[in-house]
């Protein structure tokens, strides 16, 4: 079992004074390691939670050693449901698939118009006003 890490990075923090960490999850730092991203150039690819969901077993297996840490700049819930998809599966532990592609839905594709087709209903309205 791997064990994994977890860190923030602070995107006015300057590049040779950042932490050090193994994988990237959305960093959007120009310069700095980032493996798994849907932003700027990669903006056509799902959700990096969905992208852990599919890869997972790459990504782990890319990780040579039995602890590493994982880094992103903004903790949104695509980002953390990567983490968490990582993690969970690092230690062979059930995930919920129907929760992670509904955070890539909500990621995705919230922003070009979700929202007023779901204007009405108060579950999705509660979690999207906690993005």
């Amino acid at each position: 079992m791997k064990k994994l890490n977890f860190i923030q990075l602070d995107p006015r923090t300057p590049k040779d004074q950042q932490p050090s960490y193994d994988l990237g999850v959305e960093v959007t730092i120009p310069g700095m390691k980032n493996d798994i991203d849907h932003h700027g150039e990669t903006a056509d690819n799902p959700a990096v939670c969905e992208q852990v969901l599919e890869n997972w077993k790459n990504l782990l297996s890319s990780l040579t050693w039995d602890e590493f840490t994982l880094a992103t700049v903004r903790p949104d819930p695509d980002s953390v449901t990567a983490m968490a998809v990582l993690k969970s599966q690092s230690e062979w532990k059930p995930i919920n698939r129907d929760f992670v592609r509904a955070v890539a839905i909500l990621d995705v594709k919230w922003p070009q118009g979700l929202k007023s087709k779901y204007k009405d209903n108060l579950k999705i309205q509660k979690l999207t006003n906690a993005l």
